[in-house]
């Protein structure tokens, strides 16, 4: 009885963590653009950051080819306008995620960072000034 017993409560664990891997949500953090010669950097260390945040969120998976493309390189492909919602879906759908970060860093340290979630809307976005790698 004791091994029926265990080999239930594992088939359990297995179940709940099945459902809970199921029903995470894949989050594409995207290269981000670089509109500048000299942000290369602080482009690395923001995606870095980006990428460490949904690594740590709870109920967020990070899409396994994070940061193979840029949006604008999206734009590119999906053949979408860059504002458009129907862009976004379509940019998920090409990455399999069912959302995206993405964004961009000028010169002189802006950026400009939109999280979208397919099928809801934008998430989250902030434009702030990144001045070095601490930040």
């Amino acid at each position: 009885m004791k091994l029926n017993q265990i080999a239930g409560l594992a088939l359990a664990s297995v179940c709940v963590l099945a459902t809970t891997e199921a029903s995470a949500e894949v989050v594409s953090v995207m290269k981000l653009d670089e509109l500048g010669s000299n942000v290369t950097e602080q482009t690395n260390a923001l995606f870095d950051a980006l990428r460490d945040q949904v690594n740590r969120s709870e109920g967020h998976e990070l899409d396994r080819n994070a940061g193979d493309i840029t949006y604008t390189e999206m734009q590119m492909v999906t053949g979408c306008d860059r504002d458009a919602i129907a862009c976004y879906d379509a940019a998920c759908e090409t990455l399999g995620s069912s959302s995206i970060i993405f964004g961009a860093v000028k010169d002189g340290g802006e950026a400009h960072i939109v999280w979208y979630v397919s099928g809801k809307g934008i998430f989250r976005e902030v434009t702030a000034i990144v001045a070095n790698k601490q930040e």
